[in-house]
């Protein structure tokens, strides 16, 4: 594994990580929901800047099911990230509560609650994406293995606890802003609340992963 490939590596999972953490605002605080943010901001700067090719490449080829749907996805993604990063700035009580927004705090905290529920789901749409890229790659040559039923087995479980959390958590209703103010019991235990997130960024990975992998096998089908 060469250095540019193990930098994407970590890279993409401390973008996952500090994602996850971020929904948490409540638990991390205002201060360092904000220093994470930024984080964050400066991780995606490195990820465009290590994927720049994928970029160069967005007029050229011929666009195939997979890769409008791979494009969308990652179109939509960095839209909802730039949606964040400009209400961040005007709801911001620490980094940036210097700058002069007047009355726009309250637009803000709604596009902000708009934005990082869309973001946290294409995220996770984004890394099931890359991990069919990489079971394409890998499972003809190695076959399905001996460890695919107790992981079949592990990967519904955590499905369906997170299909569980996404109704508690009441995702849809952020998504499509039927719920404008972020709902936080401060009783619940911390480490079950990230378990939760964690298990809807699983359900939502495993959705890009089937529906990919899905386009995929139909034009493999098809040139068979």
């Amino acid at each position: 594994m060469n250095n540019r490939r193990l930098l994407k590596i970590i890279t993409d999972i401390l973008m996952m990580g500090i994602s996850i953490a971020l929904m948490g605002r409540f638990i991390l605080g205002d201060l360092w929901h904000e220093i994470l943010g930024i984080l964050l901001f400066i991780l995606w700067t490195v990820h465009i800047l290590l994927n720049r090719r994928w970029y160069g490449s967005l007029f050229k080829g011929t666009y195939t099911p997979s890769r409008i749907f791979i494009t969308a996805v990652n179109i939509l993604l960095a839209a909802a990230a730039a949606g964040l990063v400009l209400s961040s700035t005007t709801i911001s009580n620490y980094i940036f509560a210097f700058l002069p927004f007047g009355g726009a705090a309250a637009e803000g905290r709604v596009l902000h609650l708009f934005c990082s529920h869309w973001y946290f789901v294409l995220m996770s749409i984004h890394i099931g994406l890359h991990c069919a890229g990489y079971a394409g790659k890998n499972t003809a040559a190695k076959g399905p293995g001996i460890h695919a039923l107790p992981s079949g087995i592990m990967l519904i479980i955590i499905s369906a606890y997170g299909i569980y959390a996404c109704m508690k958590e009441q995702i849809l209703s952020y998504l499509f802003l039927r719920q404008q103010f972020v709902f936080f019991d401060p009783s619940q235990n911390v480490f079950v609340f990230y378990a939760e997130y964690i298990c809807i960024c699983a359900v939502f990975a495993e959705t890009g992963y089937i529906v990919l992998r899905f386009l995929q096998r139909r034009k493999t089908a098809r040139r068979g």
